[in-house]
This record gives C-alpha cells, sequence and structure tokens, in this order.
C-alpha cells in the first residue's frame, strides 16, 4: 500500500507504506514494546526480556489469527499496529508510534490506513481498541480515524475507554 501523508509535521510528498512485519523486524518491535512511553500506556507496565518477546513474535508472526503491519515513511520504520482476531468477527488492535514520530499523527494515519487490510487479512468486519482514559493522544487518533467510542469500562483495574469500527469487509469492497 502506497500513499502520500496529510497530516501535521509530515511533508505532503513524503511516501508512506505498510508492510507486514517479518522475523528481521523483532529486534526493533522489541525495542519499541520496552519504550516508557508503550510501557505506561500498557496493561503490564514491566520491561520485556528479550526472550519473552522473541518467543511471543514468533508465535504472532505464524498465527493465522494475527497480522502485525509497520509503516514505514520514506523507507523508515515508524509505527505498527497489530490486529488479533477476538470472535469470529471482530479483532483487537494494539499499535504504537516510534519514539521521535509521535505528535505528527502517525497514529492516526496507522488506523485509518490499516483496517480495510485486516478484514480482507483476517475475514473480519470489526475491529476494537482500548485505551486508558488518561491516553489522550490515543483516543483522538481513534476519533480522527473514523472509530466510535463505545464506552468506558474498567479493564484489569483500569479506567479504559473502548472504540470500534464496523463495516471492515465492506471498506475494502468499495475501495475496488
Amino acid at each position: 500500500m502506497e500513499s502520500k501523508i496529510q497530516t501535521g509535521d509530515i511533508q505532503a510528498h513524503d511516501p508512506y507504506r505498510l508492510r507486514l512485519a517479518a522475523n528481521h523486524d523483532a529486534a526493533l518491535l522489541w525495542e519499541w514494546a520496552n519504550d516508557p512511553v508503550t510501557r505506561k500506556n500498557s496493561f503490564d507496565p514491566a520491561a520485556i526480556s528479550w526472550k519473552a518477546h522473541a518467543v511471543w513474535f514468533a508465535k504472532k508472526l505464524a498465527s493465522p489469527d494475527c497480522r502485525i503491519w509497520l509503516l514505514e515513511l520514506a523507507m523508515i520504520p515508524v509505527g505498527q499496529i497489530r490486529f488479533e482476531r477476538s470472535g469470529a468477527d471482530t479483532a483487537q488492535i494494539s499499535f504504537s508510534v516510534a519514539q521521535g514520530y509521535r505528535g505528527k499523527r502517525l497514529g492516526t494515519l496507522l488506523l485509518q490506513a490499516s483496517p480495510s487490510l485486516a478484514g480482507r487479512e483476517l475475514g473480519v468486519s470489526c475491529a476494537e481498541g482500548v485505551t486508558f482514559i488518561e491516553n489522550l493522544a490515543s483516543q483522538r487518533a481513534f476519533f480522527k480515524a473514523g472509530f466510535t467510542a463505545v464506552g468506558p469500562a474498567t479493564i484489569a483495574g483500569r479506567d479504559c475507554m473502548i472504540f470500534r469500527r464496523r463495516g471492515l469487509l465492506k471498506d475494502e469492497g468499495a475501495r475496488r
């Protein structure tokens, strides 16, 4: 998927693409997962060991129920998004933007560019994401990407907001 970015400090001519994660991305995604901001916005804030990450990452890449895409800006990885099937027609979203690229609306771009891919790849029509109530940047990204807040919830003792976007398979068909 190639397109042009139309957001924030990023120049309109800067090309971006989404590509599936591969084995060679393991170290980069481990580094991003252990970023202090990422850990702060995770249900388990503890640092992740390389060994645990390597096992987890291999399982995710091999799973028919999971897809991880990296967002590249001018060939530089700047963010990642994971969709994992959680029901017959629903996938859960987890995403992050690399330090140094935050505040440039790349989270919104990830959330706009990937749901139809997830719908097609996983055969799901609905995507859901969860943010902590205090994570206003992620909430803005979900809203700007066309997700609907379906309500607050308490998950693992944390106040959260749940976002949902339906019609993923319809979106894909409409773009053909």
